[in-house]
Formats: C-alpha cells, sequence, structure tokens
C-alpha cells in the first residue's frame, strides 16, 4: 500500500482518534481479512503521519505481520526458484512540471 494515507485534507474524518492509531486499526483490519498476505506500507509526502520530504524513513507503526519500508526502497522478493528485486519509489516525478 502507498500513501497518502491521512492528509492535511482528510484528517477530519478520523477526529476521534489519533492519525498513528487510525492507521495501526486500519492496517489490522486489512491484515484480518487478508491473513495470508504480506502487506508493504509505502509512506507519501504528503501523509501526515511522515513529515519528511524525499528519502523518507519507514512509518513507526507496531501493526501485526504488515512491513514498512521506507521511500524510496528496493525489496527483495523470494517466490519460487530465484528471487527477484523491486525497487519502489512514491513520489510524483512530474509534480514539479
Amino acid at each position: 500500500m502507498m500513501g497518502p494515507f491521512i492528509t492535511k485534507h482528510n484528517i477530519h474524518l478520523i477526529s476521534e482518534m489519533s492519525a498513528d492509531k487510525f492507521m495501526t486499526k486500519l492496517i489490522e483490519e486489512i491484515e484480518s481479512q487478508l491473513p495470508d498476505t504480506k502487506i508493504v506500507i509505502v509512506p507519501s509526502t504528503q501523509d501526515i503521519l511522515s513529515r519528511y520530504p524525499l528519502p523518507q524513513p519507514s512509518l513507526k507503526l507496531e501493526a501485526g505481520k504488515s512491513l514498512m519500508v521506507g521511500n524510496p526502497s528496493t525489496l527483495t522478493v523470494e517466490d519460487g526458484p530465484k528471487p527477484w528485486r523491486l525497487s519502489i519509489v512514491n513520489s510524483d516525478i512530474m509534480g514539479g512540471i
């Protein structure tokens, strides 16, 4: 999953709890619906949970078996006889144009 998850424009939708608690509950709910799926969480520069420009550290959430990675990241996927690498960046490269 790639953010933005909670921005300054939609924070009013979760006013009854903190953004990190809301995000943790959301991830736990997704994990319960997809028990055999490994979820990778990538922050966005627009998230209120991560106030960093690129590069960004991973989100600091305690959420089940999900993997929190930085932005950008490189992952190794071990599925089948040969592992493969996946590079991820969550940014609009055309945003400055």
